[in-house]
């Protein structure tokens, strides 16, 4: 999220697809994010792309993010990581009121 001229934008979002991590844990650890010749680098993407049948979910994800945006009497920008069930149901994991955005 972003607070721009007193406008909140709820940015694009994004998804961490875990590829091959079957019996490691599905969490963007510091090697994931630093050590680029890590299983965990080399096998954790972001991904920006989703099917139609999304809309729903993410519209509710953009709902939950603003309600804790609210909360949280946030400013600025922020971002919300959530998890998302089997059965669709939301769970938000940590609000970053001040997140390391890098490429």
């Amino acid at each position: 999220m972003l607070e721009k001229d007193g406008q909140i934008l709820a940015l694009p979002p994004a998804e961490i697809i875990f590829s091959g991590f079957e019996d490691r844990p599905k969490i963007v650890s510091y090697k994931a994010k630093r050590e680029e010749e890590s299983f965990e680098y080399k096998n954790t993407r972001v991904n920006f792309t989703f099917p139609e049948s999304d809309t729903t979910l993410l519209t509710e994800l953009k709902k939950v993010a603003l309600k804790c945006r609210d909360t949280f009497s946030l400013t600025g920008y922020a971002r919300v990581d959530f998890r998302v069930g089997a059965d669709n149901n939301i769970y938000v994991l940590e609000i970053n009121a001040n997140p390391c955005i890098s490429p």
